[in-house]
């Protein structure tokens, strides 16, 4: 309870810098605050047991997303490639995660039929966006990968609601964290294509942190 509790006080803290710094725009506190929010979750969850059979594959998912959050610190194309690359592996490590357990069969169909129609909505999104933008032409195949595996992964997540085994809470706790992702990803990747919503920094990264907290606890309970 006390590691916990001890927890809860460090990742706040740490997430609520973060969030300041990004509201403010202060890039310099942002940048040593970021990869933190992670360590700490890392950390923690490490400890809280996820470092058994049923939980490592989480953990291992986390340490990708870690990767991929330092990979997007610096400002170029190249890194943002290689960032994407370490989220992309993690998204696959969640689905991995998430489908080793089964499914209500009733609840299967539905899920790849709203998995199908979103991936076809992120298509357009994608190439409606950068079909006059040249300098995005070697990039269109990667943003709609990416977009489909995330896709992908959060209808995984929703369907803990449905897996045995996965009690009501954690279930919508999972769910919640992959529609966090999406989100964040989302306006993280409208903002790449031209698209800047307000406080974009802010809200790539709180919905992203939330969701990652969300998906650890959710596993917990399990």
């Amino acid at each position: 309870m006390k590691f916990s509790v001890l927890f809860l006080f460090a990742l706040s803290g740490v997430a609520l810098v973060n969030w300041i710094a990004a509201a403010l725009e202060k890039r310099e506190l942002y940048i040593a605050s970021k990869p933190l929010v992670l360590i700490v979750l890392i950390v923690f969850f490490a400890k809280a047991g996820g470092l058994d059979a049923i939980r490592l594959p989480f953990l291992i998912a986390l340490i990708f997303s870690l990767i991929g959050d330092i990979f997007l610190i610096p400002r170029s194309i190249r890194w943002f490639i290689a960032g994407m690359t370490a989220f992309l592996v993690a998204h696959l490590v969640y689905i991995w995660a998430f489908s080793r357990w089964e499914v209500d069969r009733r609840a299967i169909a539905p899920a790849i039929l709203t998995a199908l129609a979103v991936i076809a909505i992120m298509i357009y999104v994608v190439l409606s966006r950068t079909r006059n933008k040249p300098e995005f032409k070697h990039m269109r195949f990667a943003f709609i990968l990416y977009s489909s595996v995330l896709v992908v992964m959060t209808v995984t997540a929703l369907l803990s609601l449905w897996r045995e085994g996965w009690p009501v809470a954690s279930g919508a706790m999972a769910g919640l964290g992959g529609l966090f992702f999406f989100a964040s990803d989302t306006i993280l990747g409208l903002e790449k294509m031209g698209k800047r919503l307000p406080a974009t920094r802010l809200l790539v990264i709180s919905t992203y942190h939330i969701a990652q907290t969300l998906i650890v606890f959710s596993t917990l309970r399990l």
